[in-house]
């Protein structure tokens, strides 16, 4: 005769079917979960210009801003880095989130001098 204790044992150590999960989906059910202007969003935008900015020792600050449904991203200097290299900037920043965002956000890349305090 098996004892109750013994039963439930076996319920408890029986596998459990595999749930199978197309990875595409995965990525699609996650990408839509995230809010467009996150850590995820600020850390590729990070990273798509600290090679750019690097090269000219130049240390941005980076925000992001979410208004009706558009996503500005505002890349700001305490100097002036050129008309080239604000270019190139501005354009990383753009190309770095709308990846980000999987295309899900319109997005607007901004670079501003920072104001100095008098």
């Amino acid at each position: 005769m098996m004892s109750l204790s013994a039963t439930r044992r076996e319920r408890v150590s029986r596998p459990r079917p595999a749930a199978v999960c197309d990875s595409d989906q995965l990525v699609r059910t996650c990408a839509e979960a995230m809010a467009p202007a996150g850590p995820a969003m600020h850390r590729a935008v990070v990273e798509a210009i600290t090679p750019i900015t690097g090269r000219e020792g130049i240390r941005p600050e980076v925000r992001l801003a979410e208004v009706d449904g558009t996503l500005h991203v505002y890349v700001s200097f305490a100097n002036e880095p050129g008309e080239i290299l604000i270019e190139e900037i501005r354009r990383a920043a753009w190309l770095a989130s709308t990846r980000a965002s999987h295309g899900r956000a319109e997005v607007v890349a901004h670079v501003a001098l920072q104001m100095r305090a008098v």
